[in-house]
């Protein structure tokens, strides 16, 4: 990882109590932006977690970071940083080989910084006890880190208290960094700037009588106005169109009123009056007819009254004129139609929802069992030098059965895998000079996994 050099410029951070500040390099900060953002990107809905050292000086009114190296997480337990035993006794190595690295001379370990691409911008508490376990200075800082798909990058600074105890959450808004991370020729720190806060959504304008706006409301005066106005347009709409005046009235009846011509323009609103229709007057009963009267006798004594005939139903005989009953020939079906449409539908149609649903829920079962059968999509990786050689191991468990496999190495040509290496899962390749960052990649049936790792061979020129 590049140290920084002395054209890299720098920002300062203080707590709200005034006790911690924080100076830091550009340049540095840059540099955890892209590992970070990197690992956001490798695999979606998060990414995966990634952390490192923070190696500066404490001085007597801040803490001073320089430089940062990743810490090596095999992520055994998913995409989070979660740093298991492995993990753990790694990074106390690297800890104390931190003094023997000729880019890090004159600095020590300052704190660390952590990714929350998973997670919000809080402290877990089982990252505070890794914190106290490795880093028990009292001045030691804690930077979370959450890169945004469509935001800059936030950073977050913890500190312990006065307590000695780390806060959990951040006692400030996050920072960002600026848009250029080079300075000039000097060591002038500016102060940190502020995240743009993300503005939350607006509730949504109630619906129905609730949404009126005051003031919007109409008076009882105009609503007045308004239900006249609409009672006299629908009264004149009742009424004859009006015809041309006669001059001479000649043709009228007696009980006629001469038909005047229709005034021009109409009267105005005011104008207007409220024109109430006459009620027709009420319809005498028709009178009764007097039918002639059955004796009770004769009544008792007369035949029964046939009963009324029977609908008759569908039948598929040739309309001869003989069989009566072609005399409704759709009855049977209306009758039919009129029962399924009041059940909503048949018994075929329930017993073939069934079935669909049924299946339905059967596939999403066995679509689901077989994606829990793939292998993890991040495949942890390790090297290690032996004899002039590379060794570089996977769990077999990844690229065992698998179709294709490949290591790539420096952005150079895919070298396929046979299927003992992806049997073993392990692999020997000759190394070129220099670091190395070696991708491995999986092709299942269903998805790929992949596993990336440096390695870190001789020290980069320019050291200080």
């Amino acid at each position: 990882m590049k140290a920084r050099d002395s054209a890299t410029g720098y920002a300062f951070w203080i707590s709200p109590e005034g006790t911690s500040k924080v100076v830091y390099s550009l340049a540095t900060f840059g540099e955890i932006d892209t590992l970070v953002s990197d690992g956001y990107r490798r695999i979606p809905r998060g990414g995966i977690e990634t952390g490192g050292i923070l190696f500066g000086r404490f001085q007597n009114d801040a803490v001073r970071i320089e430089a940062m190296r990743p810490i090596e997480c095999q992520h055994a337990m998913g995409p989070s940083f979660i740093l298991s035993e492995d993990d753990r006794s790694l990074l106390r190595e690297q800890l104390r080989g931190a003094e023997r690295d000729e880019e890090l001379a004159g600095l020590q370990p300052v704190g660390w910084f952590v990714g929350h691409t998973r997670s919000p911008l809080v402290l877990s508490e089982r990252e505070a006890e890794w914190f106290n376990e490795f880093f028990p200075q009292p001045e030691s800082v804690t930077v979370l880190v959450k890169p945004e798909r469509f935001q800059p990058t936030r950073f977050v600074f913890l500190t312990r208290g006065a307590e000695g105890k780390v806060a959990l959450e951040p006692a400030t808004e996050p920072v960002i960094l600026p848009l250029s991370t080079q300075g000039g020729e000097t060591d002038e720190a500016t102060p940190a700037i502020p995240a743009p806060r993300v503005r939350e959504p607006r509730p949504a304008a109630p619906i129905g009588p609730e949404a009126e706006i005051e003031g919007t409301k109409p008076s009882a005066s105009e609503l007045g106005a308004e239900e006249e106005e609409t009672d006299s347009f629908l009264n004149a709409g009742s009424k004859p169109a009006a015809r041309p005046a006669d001059p001479k009235n000649e043709g009228t009846k007696p009980d006629e009123e001469p038909i005047q011509a229709e005034k021009w323009p109409p009267p105005s609103r005011s104008q207007v009056t409220r024109v109430r229709t006459p009620r027709p007057e009420a319809v005498p009963p028709a009178p009764v007819r007097n039918e002639p009267t059955v004796p009770i006798a004769e009544q008792r004594t007369a035949a029964p009254l046939p009963p009324p005939p029977r609908t008759p139903a569908y039948s598929k005989e040739p309309s001869d004129g003989t069989n009566p009953s072609l005399e409704y020939p759709y009855a049977r079906l209306a009758r039919t139609s009129t029962a399924e449409e009041s059940t909503g539908f048949g018994t075929f149609g329930l017993h073939s929802i069934a079935v669909l649903l049924l299946a339905a829920v059967l596939g999403c079962l066995a679509g689901y069992w077989a994606y829990l059968q793939l292998p993890s999509p991040v495949i942890p990786v390790s090297v290690r030098e032996q004899s002039g050689q590379l060794v570089v191991e996977w769990p077999a468990t990844q690229t065992a059965g698998v179709d294709y496999a490949a290591l790539q190495v420096n952005d150079g040509q895919w070298l396929t895998l046979s299927n003992e290496q992806k049997d073993e899962g392990r692999a020997l390749i000759t190394p070129p000079a220099g670091d190395l960052k070696i991708d491995l990649v999986a092709k299942h049936w269903l998805r790929d996994s992949r596993g990336i790792v440096k390695y870190i061979r001789t020290p980069r020129s320019g050291a200080r």
